[in-house]
């Protein structure tokens, strides 16, 4: 899964809030990636990756 088509920082909360849903739904997710300048809400990132450490009992791939 890619997150791409503007700065998603910007809407990275509203993602993180799903999460578990979407790992619900869609169980063989195994990576995802996006591009950030990681000037805008560095917090939000972080966010995400505590909640999708949170959810995950399989191996994954996370690129920022």
């Amino acid at each position: 899964m890619e997150f791409w088509g503007q700065e998603p920082t910007l809407t990275l909360h509203l993602i993180t809030k799903h999460l578990q849903d979407w790992f619900e739904t869609y169980p063989n997710i195994r990576s995802l990636m996006f591009s950030t300048n990681t000037m805008a809400y560095p917090e939000r990132i972080i966010d995400f990756i505590v909640k999708l450490d949170s959810i995950l009992t399989k191996p994954f791939e996370l690129t920022v």
